[in-house]
C-alpha cells in the first residue's frame, strides 16, 4: 500500500521534505515559482539520496542531462 500527497507549490513540498521524508519525490519539470531541476537542487541540499524522478511532457535532451547533473535520479516523458 501506498501514500501519496500532492502540492501546487513547490516551496510547500519542500516544507513538508523538510520534517518528513517520503520513499521517493516524483514531479514535472514545469511549476509555478521553480522548476524541476532547481526544485531537485533545493531537495539536495537536505535530502542527498531521496530519490527525485522529473517528469515532462515537452523536455530536451539539455533538460534530462541538467535534471540529472542537478541529482535527479530520473527524468521521464510522459
Amino acid at each position: 500500500k501506498f501514500a501519496t500527497k500532492g502540492f501546487t507549490r513547490a516551496q510547500d513540498a519542500l516544507d513538508e521534505l523538510r520534517s518528513e521524508l517520503p520513499d521517493a519525490v516524483v514531479c514535472d519539470l514545469v511549476m509555478p515559482g521553480v522548476d524541476g531541476i532547481e526544485f531537485t537542487r533545493r531537495v539536495r541540499q537536505f535530502a542527498r539520496a531521496l530519490p527525485v524522478i522529473i517528469m515532462t511532457a515537452r523536455g530536451t535532451e539539455a533538460e534530462a542531462e541538467s535534471a540529472l547533473e542537478a541529482g535527479a535520479t530520473d527524468f521521464v516523458s510522459k
